[in-house]
């Protein structure tokens, strides 16, 4: 989403899980922060703990992610005149 030219939070937090508390971190992406109103666009992104093996997400969550970027990649040139014209 950068390399998008919109701007990245990160806001990393704690939760218990059935293996114990764990690390998450979402990420929140904003095209231009200095306005007031702005369009969010949202997924998730997860993955499973097993204690046998490593399972990463992919369908379930990847897919939502890989279809915002491709959103924000083509809102990118409309969503930035608007913008322009209300600041």
């Amino acid at each position: 989403m950068s390399g998008l030219g919109w701007t990245l939070e990160e806001d990393a937090f704690n939760d218990t899980t059935p293996l114990g508390v764990k690390p998450f971190n979402n990420i929140i992406a904003v095209q231009n922060p200095s306005l007031t109103r702005r369009l969010t666009l949202a997924c998730h992104f997860d993955s499973k703990y097993y204690t046998e093996f490593d399972f990463i997400g992919a369908t379930d969550s990847a897919v939502p992610c890989a279809l915002l970027i491709d959103l924000a990649r083509l809102l990118n040139t409309s969503l930035w005149k608007v913008c322009i014209y209300r600041k």
